[in-house]
């Protein structure tokens, strides 16, 4: 069991099998590519880098952290457009409507105390 710790120049890896403790550092700068790989574990990623290859398995969703990472390893590359899930750049930025549940309804105000004013005789 470990968890991987992203930075903006640095992958992070701290965990434990049998006992046994083990942290790894990798500077974006170093690692060549991110991939999804098959291995007899399932939701494998492979991590290529200058001095060596490092497999983490067992992620409980793989295409998120995938893309997470990608797009670190384009960001520290100084790439300005970063992948999309299909890993192609986007034609166009998508439009941003306003969503509805930020809109209030318009309310009339209510005072907050009713009182009757007194009429009276002159």
């Amino acid at each position: 069991k470990g968890k991987l710790y992203v930075t903006q120049r640095y992958l992070c890896f701290k965990g434990s099998l049998f006992g046994r403790e083990t942290r790894a550092v990798y500077a974006f700068d170093e690692v060549l590519s991110v991939e999804p790989c098959e291995s007899p574990a399932p939701n494998s990623i492979s991590l290529a880098c200058t001095t060596s290859e490092e497999r983490f398995t067992f992620f409980g969703a793989r295409a998120p952290v995938l893309a997470a990472l990608s797009q670190m390893l384009a960001v520290s590359r100084g790439d300005h457009l970063l992948p999309t899930e299909m890993g192609a750049a986007p034609s166009a930025p998508p439009e941003l409507t306003p969503s509805p549940f930020l809109e209030r309804p318009r309310v009339p105000l209510q005072p907050f105390v009713v009182r009757p004013l007194p009429l009276g005789e002159r």
